[in-house]
C-alpha cells in the first residue's frame, strides 16, 4: 500500500484472515443489522433534505427496484461545481471545519497491476473517482450533525 495515497495498491494482494474476536463481533452485529440499515437510510434522507437546494451535486441514488442500505452517503460534484472548487480542495476545507470525508476509490484500471490489461477507457468511472466524496455517515450521527455538514457544504459550494 502506498503511504501517500489512501486506497492505492501497486500490486495484487489478498487478506482473508479473520480473528476469532472479529468473527464474534460480526455475529453479534448481524443481530442488529436491520436497525443499522434503518439508521443509515435515515441519515441519507437527512442529507437529501438539507442538500436539496444545492445545485450541481448528485447523491447516490436508489433504483426503484432496489432498497439501498446506504453503506456510505456519496456525493459527486457536477461540472459547474467542479469548476468552482475541486473535490480535493473541498475535502480540505471540510477538514478545517472538523468534517472528515473520504474520496471515492481509484478505478481498478488505474492500478499499476491492471494498467496493461486496460482495453477500454471508461471516462464515467474516472470522472466519478475524481469528483466523488463520501460524507460522514456513521450510525451514531444525529440529524443536527448532518445539518452542520450540509451547512458547511453549502458554504463552500455556493
Amino acid at each position: 500500500q502506498d503511504t501517500k495515497n489512501k486506497y492505492w495498491h501497486p500490486e495484487i494482494g489478498f487478506n482473508y484472515r479473520m480473528t476469532n474476536l472479529q468473527a464474534a463481533v460480526g455475529c453479534a452485529q448481524v443481530k442488529k443489522l436491520n436497525s443499522f440499515i434503518d439508521k443509515k437510510r435515515k441519515i441519507f434522507w437527512w442529507y437529501k433534505k438539507y442538500l436539496g437546494g444545492l445545485k450541481d451535486i448528485t447523491l447516490n441514488q436508489e433504483r426503484k427496484d432496489t432498497k439501498s442500505v446506504y453503506w456510505m452517503v456519496s456525493m459527486v460534484l457536477g461540472k459547474n461545481a467542479g469548476k468552482k472548487i475541486s473535490r480535493d480542495n473541498l475535502m480540505k476545507l471540510l477538514k478545517k471545519d472538523g468534517i472528515e470525508t473520504r474520496p471515492f476509490f481509484y478505478p481498478l484500471s488505474k492500478m499499476p497491476m491492471y494498467r496493461k490489461e486496460r482495453r477500454y477507457s471508461n471516462l464515467t468511472v474516472y470522472n466519478l473517482a475524481q469528483n466523488g466524496l463520501n460524507l460522514p455517515s456513521g450510525t451514531t450521527l444525529t440529524e443536527y450533525e448532518v445539518k452542520i455538514v450540509c451547512e458547511a457544504l453549502k458554504k463552500h459550494l455556493s
